[in-house]
């Protein structure tokens, strides 16, 4: 068994490595990478380069890059600079060698709790999920950290099962650890408290809790030295290594950054998720296998099975559930899925790994332990069919109990590392780059320049221009490539931004993630001139004709009504804006054009309807309240008038607004 664990490891690094150079760069990466930059920059001017402290916004536009520790980033820079290989190429490498280092070290503890079986199964489960190994090729922020968590969980089991007599090695075995954990990530902290927690589970599972006040000298060396060795090559902590990284811990704690993320089909801000959401996420990604082995693992710890480690099961077992459930309890704003809490992925690993093992191990007839284990390879066989058909966009799995892929597609954030841009900007250069030439201009708009720029950078005749998808008409551009990511939801899930101009889908089946479109029709962006120069029945005629090109433009629809609302056709500027909003019901600017639409024909019900919406929809929205006031006045109904009316005033004394 120990031969084909061996293999198993050697084979999934090797497959692994070979596939890494398909997967694009995430959306965090390229921040990262100058955080590696600027730390390195620090450390090597002995602190005389100060722009760790401030860095470009470009880089850091929430202002919390510093409190990152950085180790894996100024690891990666200093091996970038001596290695001859493409930056993102050999990054994603080393990130990867982070997630193998995870799933080695979890195989180490399950060989230790239970033998050589639950090692191998360990490997499987880990490289056979698709979530993590996605994650594992470009996300520097969460997979190193996942990595310094599960070695600090294992240093602290070895430290656990010594007695009290340490000698210096095994100080620095489980110091340099958990100090690297903290430096990678803040949360590390967590980690020294779990030293005494571990301590404290052998002593009462073992009757030798009298003896407990040998170790509280070992413990404090072990919490201190943590401390301030994580700060060692940290510019941030290095200021203050008292209280510096509490401060960082604070900022972490209470994290402002709050993303537009999708929750059943509605985009709300992530920090409105329900409590509960992480739970959530990390069931809708779970591989059957995971989810058959945490029942299983439950059934044999109340069956007691595994009395000689129970003390160190009870310890992989807390390293999962109280990150969870401190975050279930403070409300944590998390995003992405489960991103965040990647780190407790391999403690979970084994927990499956030990579950399965009790499984297939417990049984005495070879016929059943067979049949067990082919239980377990089919439920594998899932995960691996998706990986290798869906091929790279592995963190897009979600599990057939869930509704797989295509269920959830539109329901929860997906390619929300804008992996698939890789594939689109390199479809992008091999196709439609030659037909044009090196030696004329070319304009790509785009709503991910900062990902798509590392791709097209070496080009000198391509200039990138940023563009919010809602605002393409406002542009004139020769190529565009979209992504999902700053998309309304109704848009990209029903396809309706397919059009005669796209020349390239990047996704799963007909579920796309990214789209590059030729600019062949440019009657949008000229209506929209004519709009602005307030010459109407211009811009009708351009919108017009932008229509019949795609009817599913909802700007060009939304741009049409205010045109004919504007040229004293309210019924023909209600039908077009009620077109905008079949596209796209998200748009509040074609439903504010359509309450002027139905004032203007004289419908005040329907306005009143749709002035009520907007404000369901974004109560400080200070508009709405005033034309609610302008209709309850109309309708003789001056108390309802005075009520509006003041909701408006204190809106815009709020906003400054007179």
């Amino acid at each position: 068994m120990s031969r084909i664990y061996y293999f198993s490891l050697f084979f999934v690094s090797i497959v692994c490595i070979a596939i890494s150079f398909w997967f694009g760069i995430s959306a965090d990466e390229i921040d990262m990478h100058m955080l590696g930059k600027y730390t390195l920059d620090y450390l090597s001017s002995f602190g005389s380069d100060q722009t760790i402290f401030n860095i470009p916004k470009e880089f850091d536009r929430d202002g919390v890059m510093k409190y990152y520790g950085g180790a894996f980033e100024l690891f990666s820079n200093i091996i970038c600079k001596i290695i001859p290989m493409e930056t993102y190429s050999l990054r994603h490498i080393l990130i990867l060698l982070s997630a193998l280092g995870s799933i080695f070290i979890s195989s180490r503890i399950c060989i230790k709790l239970s033998g050589y079986t639950a090692g191998l199964i360990c490997v499987w489960l880990m490289s056979l999920f698709p979530f993590f190994i996605g994650n594992a090729m470009n996300n520097s922020k969460d997979i190193p950290f996942a990595f310094a968590y599960i070695l600090a969980v294992y240093s602290i089991i070895k430290f656990t099962e010594k007695d009290s007599n340490y000698q210096l090695k095994d100080y620095i075995f489980i110091v340099l650890p958990i100090a690297l954990a903290i430096n990678i990530r803040i949360a590390g902290l967590l980690l020294l408290g779990y030293l005494p927690i571990s301590i404290f589970l052998k002593l009462a599972l073992t009757g030798q809790l009298k003896i407990l006040k040998n170790y509280i000298k070992p413990v404090l060396i072990v919490m201190v030295a943590s401390y301030f060795v994580s700060s060692l090559i940290w510019p941030f902590g290095l200021q203050n290594p008292v209280s510096n990284p509490l401060e960082a811990l604070k900022a972490f704690t209470n994290f402002k950054v709050s993303l537009n993320q999708l929750y059943e089909g509605q985009k709300i801000m992530s920090s409105e998720f329900p409590r509960f959401f992480i739970l959530k996420a990390i069931y809708l990604t779970l591989t059957i296998p995971f989810i058959a082995g945490i029942f299983l693992f439950v059934y044999y710890m109340i069956m007691n099975k595994q009395k000689k480690s129970q003390y160190l099961i009870l310890f992989v077992l807390f390293t999962v559930v109280f990150p969870v459930s401190y975050i279930i309890y403070s409300k944590s704003n998390i995003y992405h899925l489960w991103r965040h809490s990647l780190f407790i992925f391999p403690s979970l690993a084994i927990l499956v790994a030990l579950g399965w093992s009790n499984l297939i191990e417990s049984q005495g007839q070879k016929i059943v332990k067979y049949v067990c284990a082919a239980a377990l390879v089919l439920g594998l066989a899932e995960p691996l069919y998706f990986m290798t058909k869906n091929f790279p966009h592995f963190i897009c799995y979600f599990n057939p109990i869930s509704g797989g892929f295509n269920k959830n597609y539109g329901m929860y954030e997906t390619d929300f590392y804008y992996n698939s841009l890789k594939q689109s900007s390199d479809w992008f250069l091999k196709n439609e780059y030659p037909k044009v030439g090196k030696d004329q201009k070319i304009i790509v708009a785009s709503n991910a320049v900062h990902v798509i720029g590392q791709y097209l950078k070496t080009y000198k005749n391509i200039e990138l221009k940023y563009v919010r998808f809602n605002e393409r008409d406002q542009h004139e551009y020769d190529y565009s490539i979209f992504h999902i990511g700053l998309v309304p939801v109704s848009i990209y899930s029903n396809n309706v931004w397919l059009n005669k101009n796209v020349i390239f889908k990047s996704g799963i089946g007909d579920k796309y993630f990214n789209i590059v479109s030729r600019n062949d029709d440019k009657n949008d962006y000229y209506g929209k001139k004519a709009l602005d120069s307030q010459n109407y029945p211009k811009a009708v005629d351009f919108l017009t004709k932008a229509l019949q090109f795609n009817p599913n433009n909802e700007i060009a629809w939304t741009n049409l009504g205010f045109a004919q609302l504007n040229s004293n056709q309210p019924n023909e500027a209600v039908q077009s804006l009620s077109s905008a909003l079949k596209i796209s019901p998200e748009s509040m600017m074609a439903k504010n054009y359509l309450a002027y639409a139905y004032l203007q024909s004289g419908n005040l019900p329907y306005a009143q309807s749709v002035l009520m919406n907007l404000i369901e929809e974004n109560p400080n929205n200070p508009d709405p309240y005033r034309l609610l006031a302008q209709i309850y006045q109309q309708q003789g109904n001056g108390a309802m008038a005075q009520q509006y009316m003041n909701y408006y005033q204190q809106i815009m004394a709020q906003m400054g607004g007179q």
